[in-house]
């Protein structure tokens, strides 16, 4: 009776632990399965070789965020990455942001937002002939609006040279290339616009995906966690989002461990869902 106690004790241990590492896993974690890879690498080697506007798009929870995080982590010496997150921002707001990324003056800072305007289009412009290029990194940037949107796209100097162009990465919800392709651009910067667009996990990478989340904690005397039925149920519910997908594990490991049992059935992923 004591080893069987001891056991169930071990198992039900060893599951809590696996229901922490969901628990505190970062929202923007993103397994690097081959499409989440394909884009970044897509994403720097353009803006390594030339300017551009570069969008990034997809539905919330995939992890463009990481993604972004990753590019900034990357930076070449000849590139300066600046990362804004626009939640919450105005054009006016986000040019406030700027300047203090940038480390302008504080007289400048406060001139009105017209002049703020032209002395910051000034210094970016300036900067990608005197020094490093300054690659703008905005999330959630259809927050802004097409009207915000249209004054930061005319901050820069489409005319420049293609390795000496501007770079901008807008990342953000399918809408925002809709919202990109309604505002009139010049030809130039049409000619270096790049649409990329973040897809959701396929089902073995879902399986993946949430193996590496667990990986650290794995014990070999405990049955496996999910059964492949399970992985594809999870995978129809969540849509392959993995933000989506920690949630639902998150809610079916506590189901589990309210009645003691060392793996996620079926139903627990069911009654998760609901």
């Amino acid at each position: 009776m004591s080893e069987r106690v001891d056991g169930q004790s071990s198992g039900q241990q060893g599951l809590e632990k696996r229901n922490e590492i969901l628990q505190n896993a970062a929202p923007e974690f993103f397994f690097l399965n081959n499409a989440y890879l394909n884009t970044y690498i897509q994403l720097l080697k353009n803006i390594r070789h030339h300017g551009g506007l570069f969008l990034l798009t997809g539905t919330h929870g995939l992890g463009k965020t990481f993604l972004l995080r990753k590019l900034e982590s990357a930076a070449p010496e000849n590139i300066k990455f600046i990362f804004i997150d626009t939640v919450d921002l105005n054009y006016e707001s986000l040019i406030a942001r700027l300047y203090d990324q940038l480390g302008l003056g504080q007289t400048e800072r406060h001139l009105p937002s017209q002049n703020q305007s032209s002395v910051l289009k000034d210094y970016l412009n300036e900067g990608s002939s005197q020094r490093a290029s300054v690659a703008l990194l905005i999330d959630d940037a259809q927050t802004l609006g097409e009207a915000g949107l249209a004054h930061l796209i005319a901050l820069f100097d489409w005319t420049l040279p293609e390795r000496r162009a501007p770079r901008i990465v807008l990342s953000g919800s399918p809408e925002l290339q809709e919202m990109v392709a309604r505002i009139e651009i010049g030809q130039s910067i049409a000619a270096r616009r790049l649409n990329v667009r973040l897809e959701p996990l396929a089902e073995n990478d879902v399986a993946t995906y949430i193996s590496h989340q667990l990986n650290t904690v794995a014990t070999p005397e405990m049955n496996p966690l999910f059964s492949r039925w399970a992985i594809q149920k999870i995978t129809r519910l969540t849509g392959g989002v993995p933000r989506l997908i920690n949630t639902l594990c998150d809610r079916a490991f506590s189901l589990a461990q309210l009645k003691g049992k060392h793996t996620v059935s079926m139903l627990a992923i069911d009654q998760a869902a609901k």
